[in-house]
């Protein structure tokens, strides 16, 4: 199931499903409350303010609509759950991160690539996409270790989990088991201290080796050596964190 905390008063209640764990049913338009779900492992507020999660076990995302009204391509009841984007064939990990332009950027760990689904016509990552559809914007599905400085959808990940979109609209990952923190240009410009294209793929932080090190040095030379980097987020005003 899918809790939330009251920041006001730091009561914990149910956003949506029954603990049952039956394992990627969910639900397309039935109460979220009744739905069904076998691991969650990410969960956003859209700026709409729906609740979207990823369902590895289903391979599906799922949206709980905070009001009434078409998200996604779909008309939504407020308070029901309804299945988007079942082409994800989600496997794995499934991080999740809404860009500041609507669309869902999800990690598919376990096919090695990074897809998203387009809320708006537009170019995002190098790409044009139409509303509703699914594109995947990095990864060549190969697990591995390549691309720096090329295409990202030439490029080979190991295990990606945790990702944000940054607030200049770049896709920022965690490259597990490259023990890595990438970033995918969503434009031409200088970020993380280097000049990035759009659509191309760089690594910022960690370079490759297990363990600990490199704390106020330089990013990815000596830097950051994780077991496994997990996750990668930002703060308000930019700054890249990752974690463990």
């Amino acid at each position: 199931m899918v809790r939330k905390l009251d920041p006001a008063t730091g009561e914990v209640a149910t956003a949506a499903g029954t603990g049952l764990g039956r394992g990627g049913v969910g639900g397309n338009g039935i109460p979220a409350a009744d739905a069904t779900f076998g691991e969650v492992c990410s969960a956003v507020v859209d700026p709409h303010g729906n609740l979207v999660v990823v369902d590895t076990s289903g391979g599906t995302v799922e949206v709980v609509a905070a009001t009434t009204g078409t998200f996604y391509q779909q008309h939504m009841t407020a308070g029901d759950i309804y299945g988007v984007g079942n082409s994800f064939a989600i496997q794995l990990t499934g991080g999740l991160s809404v860009d500041r332009h609507g669309n869902l950027a999800i990690t598919n760990g376990g096919n090695n690539t990074i897809v998203v689904m387009a809320e708006a016509n537009g170019t995002f990552y190098g790409q044009n996409m139409t509303a509703g559809g699914v594109y995947p914007v990095a990864g060549d599905g190969r697990s591995g270790y390549s691309g720096d400085g090329g295409p990202a959808l030439g490029a080979k990940l190991d295990d990606p989990s945790g990702v944000t979109a940054d607030s200049a609209g770049n896709l920022v990952f965690a490259d597990s088991e490259n023990n890595r923190v990438r970033v995918v240009a969503n434009k031409t410009g200088t970020f993380y201290g280097k000049k990035m294209t759009e659509g191309f793929i760089y690594t910022v932080a960690g370079n490759g080796t297990a363990g600990y090190a490199g704390d106020g040095g330089p990013d990815p030379g000596g830097g950051r050596q994780d077991r496994h980097v997990l996750w990668a987020g930002h703060d308000c005003r930019g700054h890249l964190h990752g974690g463990r």
